[in-house]
């Protein structure tokens, strides 16, 4: 079964300052060049709109807000500036540190979606993910990405290692079929299939799947954000922590306060994911920041494990191989095993500047136990070990929309983006979409926002004026 979430408040929801070296962000000496970017130097004093947070959420926003004020043609007077707040190194949160999956879930766990939210929000739970990835994967080949992200289209399998697992999914295909939900890329293998494709001996389930290096990614998507058009001008400030987003004097005007100097905006973006709390305390009971833990190791060359990302364990524990030169052995990125942390399994804590031996043992024997004839020990050498935060909602669904204090009453002019229970890869850029959007069309830059078909209503903190009155968060 899934390890559980278990509902703990950490002490502090701020970021610690000595985070483990993560494979996506120490694994080459060019991984992170704008690691301290805009950490020095002078802050604007003012800007349109402040996005607190450098990973996948804040840079898809400012890539989004950019596309938005270019297509709304002409030359502006003044162009509108977007600045990014980072309290480490750049994307060095979840974004920088997760397994670099890039895979809609689906039809997985559609029977489950529609009991909880209903038959039009299961199918969009499906369709943001969908269109999250193609969205990216565009980017990639209009850009010509694909080497420099290490962008890979092997697929993904899941073993179902029980009866229980092959059941549940099964009853989640039926259902998904039945809502009209495109499943043909969707296949089981009985175990003889998967024994002759991958070497294990279970019933599994093949989906479109792809991977790449997190970090490049959204290294390359902030460039491109910067130069997309002159009416945006887009600026970084790592090691610039936000401690706090106070009104000011003047009207719609809100002051953010760092250890260089505070900073007024008129639009305010909280995309910390599990850090939320931070700056919004009244959510620190609304997500539970939860730790994964993940290593990088080298295969035998001689004994190649099979090209697609692999899941095993009820999805609980991962891995796939990296692109390898001829003759050399290939990289694995390994991650999962949280429940041999015992109680509260890793949930309530911010701190990846740590790992934890036990858990660090069992995925160190978690490819060898699989593929027994592939490893000359039972335990592989890790290259790097590391681990990252990930933002647990208390109702499953992210928070996407303008942000609501802690009596339910909008805060005009912050929004929030994040939460995404350890699957933002496919779901934070289109979230970050709606919610520029929200902001282009509230400053003026853009004209009435529309609620997308693919956006799930239970993401929604609130629903826009003029939509069709549905359920939105329970």
């Amino acid at each position: 079964m899934d390890t559980p979430i278990v509902p703990v408040t950490p002490p502090s929801f701020f970021p610690v300052s000595n985070p483990t070296h993560a494979f996506w962000t120490h694994g080459s000496p060019d991984a992170n060049p704008l690691a301290r970017e805009g950490s020095t130097g002078d802050l604007h004093k003012n800007v349109d709109v402040a996005i607190i947070g450098s990973g996948i959420t804040g840079v898809s926003i400012a890539y989004h807000l950019a596309n938005l004020v270019k297509a709304k043609n002409g030359q502006s007077k003044e162009p509108l500036k977007v600045a990014i707040f980072e309290a480490r190194d750049f994307c060095s949160g979840a974004t920088g540190r997760n397994g670099g999956h890039l895979t809609s879930k689906g039809p997985y766990e559609f029977a489950y979606d529609l009991e909880r939210f209903g038959i039009a929000d299961a199918i969009r739970q499906v369709q943001i993910e969908d269109y999250t990835v193609s969205e990216v994967q565009k980017v990639i080949r209009e850009h010509g990405l694909e080497a420099k992200v290490d962008f890979q289209e092997y697929g993904r399998v899941t073993v179902l290692g029980s009866e229980e697992e092959y059941e549940e999914l099964r009853a989640s295909v039926e259902a998904a079929k039945k809502a009209k939900v495109d499943v043909r890329e969707h296949v089981f293998l009985d175990k003889e299939e998967m024994l002759k494709r991958y070497g294990i001996e279970e019933r599994g389930f093949v989906q479109p799947g792809s991977n790449l290096w997190p970090l490049k990614l959204v290294t390359e998507l902030y460039t491109i954000a910067q130069n997309i058009t002159p009416n945006l001008s887009l600026t970084l400030h790592t090691h610039t922590p936000v401690h706090s987003v106070v009104a000011t004097g003047s009207a719609g005007r809100w002051n953010l306060s760092t250890p260089r100097g505070s900073v007024t905006a008129t639009r305010v973006v909280h995309a910390t994911n599990a850090y939320l709390p931070y700056l919004i305390p009244h959510m620190s009971s609304q997500i539970v920041p939860t730790r994964s833990q993940l290593i990088a190791f080298r295969a035998n060359a001689d004994r190649p494990i099979p090209h697609p990302a692999i899941a095993v364990n009820n999805e609980s524990d991962y891995w796939f191989p990296r692109p390898a030169e001829p003759g050399e052995g290939q990289v694995i990125i390994a991650g999962g095993c949280r429940r041999y942390a015992g109680p509260p399994y890793a949930s309530g804590t911010v701190d990846d500047g740590e790992v934890d031996g036990k858990v660090g043992t069992a995925l160190r024997r978690l490819l060898p136990e699989v593929f027994p004839d592939a490893f000359d020990t039972e335990e592989v050498e890790a290259e790097m070990e590391w681990t990252g935060i990930m933002g647990y909602p208390s109702t499953g669904c992210p928070f996407v929309g303008p942000l609501l204090d802690e009596s339910g009453t909008l805060v005009k002019g912050q929004y929030i983006c994040g939460a995404y229970r350890g699957h933002g890869m496919p779901r934070a850029y289109a979230c970050a979409e709606a919610v520029a959007r929200m902001v282009a069309g509230d400053i003026g830059a853009t004209g009435k926002w529309e609620l997308p078909e693919w956006l799930p209503r239970c993401y929604l903190t609130v629903l826009p004026p003029g939509a069709p009155q549905e359920k939105i968060r329970e």
